[in-house]
């Protein structure tokens, strides 16, 4: 493809030679329904977390649990230029 390809206004070639052009899209602008809510799945988090426990595959390429931060020392960074 071309990043200069323009569908409005470009054609392109079959395997066989012949030009075409695209239609313009067509659909709904909005759902005729209107939008479906869905269910609500939401799960709040348990008052008391410490018995929380998430399960990551050690083997993971993709997922790693992270260790906690340092508590903050109660000092801002300065002159960081």
């Amino acid at each position: 493809g071309k990043l200069t390809f323009n569908p409005l206004t470009d054609s392109l070639k079959t395997e066989d030679g012949k030009e075409f052009f695209l239609e313009d899209p067509h659909g709904q602008e909005l759902p005729v329904k209107g939008f479906d809510p869905g269910s609500d799945t939401y799960q709040a988090p348990p008052s008391d977390r410490s018995a929380v426990e998430v399960a990551v595959d050690p083997k993971s390429d993709r997922l790693q649990l992270l260790e906690p931060f340092d508590k903050w020392d109660g000092k801002d960074y300065q002159n960081l230029r």
